[in-house]
C-alpha cells in the first residue's frame, strides 16, 4: 500500500488484551510481566512480545495484536523488524574477520574501500562499530524516505544511502567524539562484501543464522514483504491520517545498519551465543565490550545497561512499524526481549511502560530509577537511527 505523506517527513532511526501464551517452565512472577504487557497495551500500542529467560528457563508472553484490521492475535514467534538490532551481527560478522586475520580494527577503511565515503578521513574499523568516526548520520536526511511515498518496495542501494551525506563535513575528527550513525554500519556492509566476495546478507546467513539455526532470521535486500508469520508494522499518531500498516517497506532504506527480521527467540540464542563466547576468538570477545571512550556506554556493535540485576549488554532497534530491545546479563544468567509493533510517535507514559516492562522481563521487577539514565531506555536505545 501506499504510505502516507508524513512518512517522509520520519527519520529511519530510523487495542484488546489476548491471553497470554507462556513457557510451562518459564522464569518467576510470570503474572508481573503480564500486567507490565497489558500496561504498554493500554497506552495504546497494539502488540508487544516478551521473552524472558533466567538460568536456563524461557517464557514467552504476547499481549495484544498483530494486525489491527484484521484483530489477529499476536502469537509469540511472531517475526519482526529488528532495526539497528541488525548492527550486534554486523559487528559479529567484522569480529570474526579480525579473527581471521583479514582485517584489523585499527586498519584505514578508506584504504580498503577506495573512493568510498571514508576516503583520505583516517578513519579506522573500530571507528566505525564504536560510532566515533563522526560520519554524519543518512537516516537524518529527509531526501532518504521520499521515493517510497510512490513505491514502499524502493530498492535504495548502499550507495545512495552514503551519497546523502557524501558531501557533509565530519562532525569531529574521527576518534575525538562519540555520534551514533547509521553510516558506520552501511559502511561496514561493504566492507565485509570486499573482504569476502560475498554479499553481506549471505555472509551473515552463513557465519551465524544458518549455523545457529535461527530459522526466523534473515536480511533482506530487495523483498519489502516479510516471509512467514509476522506481525504487521503501525505508524500510530499520524496527523491528518491516524494509523497506517507500513509492514511492507525496502529493509534497503537500512541495509546492514538495521534491515534484520528475528523473533525474539532468535534474538535471545543469538545473544547466548556472542556473550558466552561462542562466535569470537577470546581477543575480539573481549573487544566487543571495550567502550568508546566519548560515548555513555556503547561498544563495538553491543551496548552496556546497568539493570537492577547488574549489568547486561544487547542492543535496541526501531524501524517504521517496530521498536524492540534485547539485553543479555553480563554473566549470562538472564535474558530479556521486547518488541512492539508500532513506531516512535510513542506517548511519554508508553515509553515509561515499555522501559518498566524491560525491566520485568530482566530483572523480575522495575526500578524506581528512570531507565533511560540507565543506558537501555527504548526512546534511547538505537540514538535516533534505525
Amino acid at each position: 500500500m501506499r504510505p502516507p505523506r508524513t512518512l517522509t517527513a520520519l527519520a529511519v532511526a530510523l487495542a484488546a488484551t489476548v491471553p497470554s501464551t507462556a513457557h510451562a517452565n518459564a522464569p518467576a512472577r510470570p503474572a508481573r510481566l503480564q500486567a507490565a504487557l497489558d500496561g504498554i497495551i493500554a497506552s495504546g500500542v497494539p502488540g508487544a512480545v516478551a521473552l524472558t529467560r533466567k538460568n536456563g528457563d524461557t517464557g514467552l508472553q504476547a499481549r495484544g495484536v498483530r494486525n489491527l484490521k484484521t484483530r489477529a492475535k499476536i502469537r509469540p514467534d511472531d517475526r519482526f523488524r529488528i532495526g539497528s538490532g541488525t548492527k550486534t551481527f554486523v559487528a559479529t560478522v567484522i569480529l570474526q574477520l579480525v579473527g581471521e586475520g583479514r582485517l584489523r580494527l585499527k586498519d584505514d577503511v578508506g584504504r580498503r574501500l577506495p573512493g568510498e565515503i571514508v576516503r583520505g578521513r583516517k578513519i579506522t574499523v573500530r571507528h566505525l562499530l564504536d560510532h566515533t568516526s563522526g560520519l554524519p548520520d543518512f537516516s537524518r536526511d529527509p531526501r532518504l524516505l521520499e521515493p517510497y511515498d510512490k513505491d514502499p518496495a524502493y530498492y535504495s542501494p548502499p550507495r545512495r544511502l552514503l551519497s546523502l551525506v557524501e558531501s557533509e563535513p565530519l562532525l569531529f575528527p574521527p576518534g575525538t567524539g562519540f555520534a551514533y550513525s547509521n553510516t558506520n554500519y552501511v559502511v561496514l556492509g561493504l566492507l565485509i562484501e570486499k573482504i569476502t566476495g560475498r554479499s553481506a546478507s549471505a555472509e551473515i546467513h552463513r557465519r551465524l543464522i544458518r549455523p545457529l539455526s535461527l530459522r526466523g532470521t534473515s536480511l533482506p535486500v530487495r523483498d519489502a514483504r516479510i516471509r512467514g508469520p509476522h506481525t504487521r508494522g503501525h505508524l500510530t499518531n499520524v496527523p491528518g491520517e491516524g494509523t497506517v500498516d507500513v509492514t511492507e517497506l525496502s529493509p534497503s532504506i537500512a541495509w546492514t545498519s538495521g534491515g534484520m527480521i528475528s523473533t525474539a527467540r532468535d534474538l535471545a540464542r543469538f545473544q547466548r551465543a556472542l556473550f558466552s563466547g561462542r562466535l569470537l576468538r577470546p581477543a575480539q570477545q573481549r573487544a566487543l565490550k571495550t567502550i568508546a571512550a566519548a560515548s555513555d556506554g556503547y561498544a563495538l556493535g553491543v551496548a552496556r545497561a546497568d539493570t537492577p540485576c547488574g549489568t547486561a549488554w544487547g542492543h535496541g532497534g526501531a524501524f517504521p512499524g517496530y521498536h524492540s530491545l534485547a539485553y543479555t546479563t553480563a554473566d549470562g544468567r538472564r535474558q530479556a526481549v521486547i518488541a512492539i509493533n508500532t513506531d516512535r510517535v510513542l506517548s511519554e507514559t508508553t515509553y515509561r511502560r515499555l522501559d518498566a516492562a524491560f525491566e520485568v522481563a530482566l530483572c523480575g521487577k522495575a526500578s524506581p530509577a528512570s531507565p533511560s539514565a540507565n543506558g537501555y531506555s527504548i526512546r534511547e536505545s538505537v540514538g535516533g537511527g534505525s
